[in-house]
Parts: structure tokens; sequence; C-alpha cells
């Protein structure tokens, strides 16, 4: 039974319980304006707030595109004192409201509230993500933060297509995806240099050892050395001998000591086994480049897409800035 065929991105969204995506109303051709005089529910986080006696305005984002979606809450509503004194940058927000046309310069739509709650507050004393851009170093410490950062998100974004784009290509081609073991006694013909896997360091007890001296792994959790895959090909080769054409697309970890750019201590790598290849001195058709040449040819496509997406709702210059 041939696997099944990825075309295209489904088309149907759920609910999300009354929800909609800022994406949805900014992202678009006109720009929101085809939406004006409509109401709608929106929830993110607060990128930037600015209270007045008479108005307060928020900049939301809920992490489906680079742009924001300006909230004006007016006095009288009930949302107003809500927001004015816990809409904080960083807290969480549900609002309900009409669309409407902007004043302002350069937006096309602006978003009254009606209706708003904080669903999750935040003391902004101790905040530590601003407006202003931050470096990759001061984002490497704050790790669960860090995806709220426009640079990260948009790699996130671009990552997800290169995902898609990979089990699109290999499906659509009648591919079977394989698990490999992420934890494996091979060091699959040498490849790199391995992190171990063991559950014998404990301050509380020694290392057992052999009367040899060397570390008895037989005490060990597997009864034997462990370690991280540094690939899953030898595993994905026994699966391509019984099913044909099969790949793998999973984390591998390498233990080179090296820290400079060019090094990865974990990344994400794609092996695919074609089963009945024929052997060397009959005619050879070229498998290897009859699939990498149109998969990177996809790839690019779904990075290049993922990009001009990004960029023409919010403009070239400031896509990557946070």
């Amino acid at each position: 039974m041939p696997g099944p065929k990825f075309t295209s991105l489904p088309q149907a969204r759920w609910s999300r319980n009354g929800r909609t995506r800022i994406c949805d109303i900014v992202d678009v051709a006109d720009r929101g304006a085809s939406r004006i005089g409509t109401e709608v529910t929106v929830g993110g986080w607060v990128k930037t707030r600015r209270a007045q006696k008479s108005m307060v305005f928020i900049q939301l984002n809920d992490g489906t595109t680079k742009s924001n979606l300006q909230l004006i809450a007016e006095p009288g509503t009930a949302a107003f004192d809500d927001l004015r004194r816990e809409a904080a940058t960083g807290a969480c927000v549900r609002a309900t409201g009409k669309i409407v046309k902007s004043g302002g310069r350069n937006q096309v739509i602006d978003f009254v509230v009606t209706e708003a709650k904080v669903m999750g507050g935040v003391d902004s004393t101790v905040y530590p993500l601003a407006k202003k851009a931050h470096k990759l170093e001061t984002l490497r410490d704050m790790l669960h933060l860090r995806p709220r950062s426009f640079f990260f998100a948009a790699v996130t974004r671009v990552r997800n297509a290169c995902a898609y784009a990979t089990h699109q290509f290999f499906q659509s081609r009648g591919f079977n995806y394989i698990h490999t073991p992420l934890i494996t006694s091979s060091d699959c013909e040498g490849a790199g240099e391995m992190f171990q896997v063991t559950t014998m360091l404990s301050d509380a007890k020694p290392v057992p050892r052999t009367k040899e001296g060397t570390i008895d792994f037989s005490k060990d959790f597997f009864s034997g050395p462990a370690n991280l895959t540094v690939s899953g090909q030898l595993q994905v080769e026994s699966f391509s001998i019984s099913m044909g054409d099969v790949y793998t697309f999973g984390p591998t970890f390498r233990a080179e000591d090296s820290h400079t750019s060019r090094h990865l201590a974990e990344f994400w790598m794609i092996e695919p086994e074609i089963a009945c290849v024929p052997r060397r001195g009959q005619p050879l058709v070229p498998v290897g480049a009859a699939v990498a040449s149109p998969f990177l040819a996809m790839l690019c496509c779904a990075v290049l897409c993922c990009a001009v997406l990004c960029c023409v709702a919010t403009g070239l210059r400031t896509w990557m800035t946070t």
C-alpha cells in the first residue's frame, strides 16, 4: 500500500476556541482592510504597551507573524483598567473587539477592544526582553523566552518549512519514514566521536570496575556501553532490505572537542536508503542524483517561500530584527 501523498498545506483551520490568528488578519494583501467593521477575538503576548489616562495602546503578537496588531482600549470599557494596570510587556492577553480603520501612519487597521482578559501577568521590572534588539549571546541566557524574539521565531519558521518539505518530498515518492533510536551501542562506522549515556555517575556510589580496573558496564542500565547516535544509517539500512525505499530524519550527536561555528554537537540529519539498485558492472542509474537534485530544489523553494511571506508582510529591512 503506497504511503500518503502530501501535495499542499491543509486548508482547513481548527477553531482555536473562537480565536483568530493575527497573521490571518494582517498578513494578507489588503493588510486587514477587508475585515474593517468585523468583530474578532485574538490572543497573544504584549510586545509594547503605552498607557495614557484617556487610552491604552498595546502591540500584540501571537507568534504566527512578525507583524503586531495594535490594540486600543478606551475608558468606559471593562478592559481598560485591567489592560492599563496588568498588561505589561510580556503579558499574555486574550481580547475581543472590532477592527477599525487606523488613523495612524503606515498602518491600515486598529483593534478597538471591547472585552479583554490578562491570562498571564508579568512583572515589568524583571521581564528581560525589551523592545530593542538583543544580541544572540544575551538570548542564550534566557532559553525559555528567546522564542519570543523575532529572530528565533523567524529561524523556527524556516526550520518548520524545511522539515515539512523534507517529509513531503519523500512521502510523495513512496518512501517510508523510519524512527531510528537515539541511544545506541553502534558507532556507525566511526562517523564521529560519541556522547556516552550512563547511569553510573553518582556522588553516592563509586563507578563499578572490573578486576582489570576498567569500567564495568555490565552494572550499567543497558548492561553495556551506550551512546547518543551519530547516525541512523545502520538501523535504516535493515529496514531498506525489507521495506524498500525508506528514510530517517532525526537528531544526531557528535562529541568532537570543537566549539567553533563549524561544529554542531546536535543536528538533524536526513538519510534515505533505496533498495534494488544495480550492482557494480551493470548499467547504473544515477539514483543519488535523481533524489538529491529535486530534493534540494524543493527545500530551497520551501525556504524561499517562507522568507518571502515574512518579508512581504513586514518589510525586508525589519524581518530579522528583534
